[in-house]
């Protein structure tokens, strides 16, 4: 229960916007078999993502070498 916990935390300290872009990915992509079509999907997101006030702090965080402060 201690690591589930743990885990938990360390999904939920990330941003909102992008947890709910993987929760859609996962939704939309876990029994897809056409690798050319996920992969389009993720490559969508993924250029919607770098966009987000999220992705620039992220970037600025690890630039700066300190934890990321998401609101």
């Amino acid at each position: 229960m201690a690591a589930a916990l743990q885990l938990a935390g360390e999904i939920a300290a990330n941003p909102v916007p992008q947890l709910l872009m993987t929760k859609r990915l996962l939704t939309k992509n876990g029994s897809a078999t056409d690798l050319t079509l996920v992969q389009e999907s993720e490559s969508a997101l993924l250029r919607e993502c770098w966009k987000t006030p999220e992705h620039a702090e992220a970037v600025a965080a690890f630039i700066e070498k300190r934890p990321p402060r998401f609101r």
